[in-house]
């Protein structure tokens, strides 16, 4: 779907391929999203692969039923020191079938290599 002379920035709905050669671009030197949505995978190295799509779900998901962001952070450097980064607020989920916490937990996992794939 993209090759590796581009970098495929996604949502929900579609699948945008960016080619940064086009535009003289290094894909080193970017990110690509916004970092309150990212893995800290991203955030540290800009690695990308399918799994940040499965962790932007799970930030969206997150949100969607509390209303706030798994962490708190105004930008990269402040979500990387956060060391509540490494865990949320489960107590706001705790409402959910037991199903719906597992996905959210599998999604928001920090480990790529633990993440649900979807």
């Amino acid at each position: 779907m993209c090759s590796s002379k581009t970098v495929c920035a996604s949502s929900m709905i579609s699948v945008l391929p960016i080619s940064f050669e086009k535009y003289g671009i290094l894909k080193e030197n970017y990110l690509i999203g916004s970092p309150l949505y990212m893995p800290n995978e991203s955030l540290q190295d800009n690695l990308y692969s399918t799994k940040n799509d499965s962790f932007a779900l799970g930030v969206c998901i997150y949100y969607l039923i509390t209303r706030r962001f798994p962490w708190k952070g105004r930008n990269k450097e402040e979500l990387l020191k956060n060391d509540k980064r490494k865990s949320y607020n489960t107590k706001k989920l705790s409402h959910l079938p037991p199903r719906v916490k597992h996905l959210i937990a599998g999604l928001l996992e920090m480990k790529p290599e633990q993440r649900l794939h979807l």
